[in-house]
């Protein structure tokens, strides 16, 4: 994708289709301001992954390569030939990922270092009336209900709905699904699923049918307004993404 910006202008993000940008901007500022550079990073730390020993192939004698995945947050350690490269034996250009050695390996290269798949938009600005710009980016995966088409339903009934669920992030994310339904009057809630789940990266599930039947006879006493609720927790069980929708039980 592209990222763009100008003097007195707004900044903007032109999707890559494949073969072509985008004519129009998935996204924009709401703004303008006088962009002098325009970076990504990870300004939260939220979507971090480490990569330990990376290799490359050492045919051909190159003495520039470029780290396979990015954007990189941190180089850690360069190893060649079982030695950990020290100051002024290699250069490192961060964000083109490009790596420069003064040497090149013999037998074995080896490459630690952080990269990010939740990268983060910051601009610095020559306005300094309006100062420097940080843009933080979504989370990795989102879930999103499509609720019925009508709110009230009568006992022998049944509620349908459906769920998407979207990781937008090239690497795999492992995170917690949970679904439940608050019953009128405080009555309690119905904790109806929870399960853990390993989704590759770019993975959609649009369009999860999903539904619950309205028992028949029902008691006047689960007549009234429901809150169905579903959740999407990352690894350390933090609350990342949620979507409800409300229905009403009649007689």
């Amino acid at each position: 994708d592209l990222v763009g910006g100008g003097w007195w202008a707004p900044t903007a993000i032109f999707e890559n289709l494949g073969k072509r940008l985008a004519l129009s901007p998935s996204w924009q500022t709401a703004g303008t301001s006088v962009v002098e550079a325009i970076f990504v990073d990870d300004m939260n730390r939220d979507g971090l992954r480490e990569v330990k020993g990376e290799t490359h192939s050492l045919k051909g004698g190159r003495q520039i390569l470029q780290l396979r995945k990015g954007p990189v947050v941190r180089l850690d350690r360069v190893v060649v030939d079982g030695k950990t490269l020290g100051p002024g034996t290699y250069s490192f250009h961060r964000p083109t990922r490009t790596l420069s050695l003064k040497t090149w390996p013999k037998q074995s290269l080896k490459i630690d270092y952080l990269f990010t798949d939740a990268p983060d938009l910051g601009i610095t600005n020559w306005d300094t009336s309006k100062g420097n710009f940080c843009f933080l980016r979504g989370h990795p995966f989102f879930v999103r209900v499509s609720p019925p088409s009508q709110q009230s339903f009568k006992p022998g009934s049944w509620i349908a709905w459906q769920e998407r669920i979207e990781v937008t992030t090239a690497n795999s994310q492992l995170l917690i699904y949970s679904a439940e339904l608050d019953f009128p009057r405080n009555l309690g809630t119905w904790k109806i699923l929870t399960l853990p789940l390993l989704l590759p990266g770019y993975t959609q599930i649009p369009n999860m049918p999903w539904g619950l039947p309205v028992p028949k006879p029902l008691s006047p006493t689960f007549l009234g307004l429901y809150q169905y609720r579903v959740r999407l927790l990352d690894a350390k069980a933090r609350l990342v993404s949620e979507s409800q929708f409300a229905f009403r039980l009649i007689p």
